[in-house]
């Protein structure tokens, strides 16, 4: 079935509609319209990360957004900055001279805050974590500076941080992206209101969402941190701040957790004591390369480190590998017997 760009924005002024009108005497019709429109159109699953295979049926068309390959890469960096050809040389230089940086940037979105960025006067970042947290300085310092907005918030930027990475944390707990006003207040009366005493959470949240474009509305009364890595991002930062660290072992191999572990690896900058408690529960598995992105992101751990990691892994493959072929040879001596 094919569907149009105008049936997708009507399915999308719809549920704003519904939403202007809960309790009035529209609602009813309108929910009627919307569920006639479900019943003959197929549904939309738009997910940020495939932490779990989702079963769907044979009339649902997966459709992914590819990475950037390299001339697209160049092409966008050099619309980003025009006719500023210094500052695209520039970057165009530093992501091939760093094939890690180079691989974070196929990804549209990166390479978006990455250009920010550089275009503020930001060094050119070293990591995944590093453009994390730069992105976050400039919208928590900088960002109506640079609009040319008078400031005019009240919370200082440190404050929203350690306010930003409880929630996130707290959300990421529950495998949940959304968070209402009054989960949010919960955070904030806990242990930032008595420092603000003229500040409620809706100051709080307004703040958060018209002057750093940190917070995003998701409908009545709900919002988001926005792209589930901003998120994960923050949690890490929760964790580091509140040395949490057995959260992580314990949920070491679980894909939910994965990236929050990367952006842990980055933000401490050595992964030594991390894989040494690793050790101690589970065997190292360096699934779909973790272990691998963990050491590019946790760019002070020692060279020595890094080799034995290295060594464990490759011993591990080795084990399993050994292991498939035993099963293999069984099998076949099996089958001949039948034979």
């Amino acid at each position: 079935m094919t569907i149009t760009l105008s049936e997708v924005v009507m399915s999308m002024d719809l549920e704003r509609l519904i939403l202007s009108n809960v309790d009035t005497v529209f609602e009813k019709p309108l929910r009627e319209l919307k569920n006639s429109m479900r019943s003959k159109n197929p549904r939309f699953i738009i997910t940020t990360r495939n932490v779990a295979v989702l079963g769907l049926s044979t009339p649902f068309l997966n459709l992914r957004l590819i990475a950037f390959d390299d001339g697209q890469m160049d092409s966008f960096f050099g619309n980003w900055f025009g006719h500023n050809t210094k500052k695209h040389n520039d970057v165009r230089r530093f992501v091939k001279a760093n094939a890690h940086i180079k691989e974070i940037c196929r990804n549209p979105m990166v390479a978006t805050i990455v250009a920010a960025l550089y275009e503020n006067d930001y060094d050119l970042p070293q990591s995944r974590s590093d453009i994390y947290e730069k992105r976050f300085d400039l919208l928590l310092r900088r960002w109506d500076r640079i609009r040319g907005v008078q400031r005019r918030t009240r919370i200082v930027p440190p404050d929203k941080l350690r306010a930003l990475v409880r929630l996130a944390l707290s959300l990421h707990r529950q495998h949940k992206r959304e968070f209402t006003v009054r989960e949010f207040s919960r955070i904030w009366e806990g242990g930032f209101a008595a420092n603000y005493p003229g500040v409620d959470v809706n100051d709080v949240l307004w703040e958060l969402r018209y002057c750093n474009n940190l917070v995003y509305p998701e409908g009545s009364n709900r919002y988001s941190l926005g792209h589930l890595s901003f998120q994960e991002f923050l949690a890490a930062k929760a964790i580091v701040f509140g040395q949490k660290v057995d959260l992580l072992i314990s949920n070491c191999y679980d894909p939910w957790w994965r990236e929050v572990i990367v952006f842990y690896a980055g933000i401490t900058g050595d992964i030594h004591h991390f894989v040494e408690r690793i050790q101690e529960k589970f065997a190292l598995e360096n699934r779909e390369g973790l272990f691998e992105e963990m050491m590019f992101e946790a760019r002070y751990t020692p060279d020595t480190v890094k080799y034995v990691i290295r060594d464990i892994l490759a011993s591990e493959a080795d084990n399993d590998n050994d292991l498939l072929g035993d099963e293999d040879e069984s099998d076949t001596s099996t089958y001949y017997a039948e034979e």
